[in-house]
């Protein structure tokens, strides 16, 4: 799989890839000047389309890593309004541990999760849902009022597309998953799905042999209080 030289490539028969970012611009971060906080490298994180076949039917995944609301905006004018199908999933991972600043602008500047201005770019971007899909978040359980990320209020904008911009129903909450809990405790497990002709099926949830915690709880989508 090389990414340097290619934007589309195959793993194995019926497994591809599409990259569709960083650009050369993205990835070129510039050296901070001495006594400057560093530059987000966030801008450097590869989104990729995944196609899965699977007798006859594709599975599409979308990851999109820890990228930033500018990528995203860029991706809707340079990619969804050509091409959309190429931002298609129906399984999405959202960006940046489900994060605010990857769908919108904070406007306070901090981590608490207060609402904030969503980028309807990056919306249409993210919102190429196929039939009833899933969005991942790599992060602990979703509360109203913790640290972020995760985020509450973005992980309402992942409702509101899985939702088909109609009502959020016990069904459309079930299909946005946590991989450090789902329920009323915050225990990690694996998200699992069949990939099928028609598509990913959500499979039981399985519980990790060992999973190390550090910090609190960090390494499960604890997102370095990026909010």
């Amino acid at each position: 799989m090389d990414t340097s030289r290619f934007t589309t490539g195959a793993i194995a028969t019926d497994f591809e890839w599409r990259l569709l970012a960083p650009t050369p611009a993205e990835w070129d971060i510039p050296k901070t000047a001495e006594g400057c906080p560093p530059a987000s490298s966030n801008p450097t994180s590869l989104v990729i389309q995944w196609t899965i076949r699977r007798f006859g039917g594709e599975n599409l995944i979308l990851t999109c890593g820890d990228t930033s609301v500018e990528v995203l905006e860029r991706l809707e004018k340079d990619v969804h309004r050509k091409n959309p199908d190429h931002l298609a999933w129906h399984v999405l991972v959202a960006p940046h541990h489900c994060s605010r600043r990857s769908i919108g602008r904070v406007l306070n500047g901090g981590c608490k999760d207060e609402e904030f201005t969503e980028s309807a770019e990056a919306l249409k971007a993210l919102g190429e849902q196929r039939g009833n899909g899933y969005v991942v978040s790599s992060s602990r359980r979703v509360v109203r009022g913790g640290d972020t990320p995760p985020s509450w209020h973005a992980k309402r904008r992942y409702l509101r597309i899985l939702a088909n911009a109609g009502e959020v129903t016990g069904s459309v909450e079930g299909r946005f998953r946590c991989t450090g809990g789902n329920g009323a405790s915050d225990l990690p497990a694996h998200v699992v799905f069949n990939l099928t002709s028609g598509g990913p099926t959500l499979a039981p949830a399985k519980v990790p042999a060992a999973v190390g915690l550090g910090g609190g709880g960090a390494a499960v989508g604890g997102g370095g209080s990026y909010g």
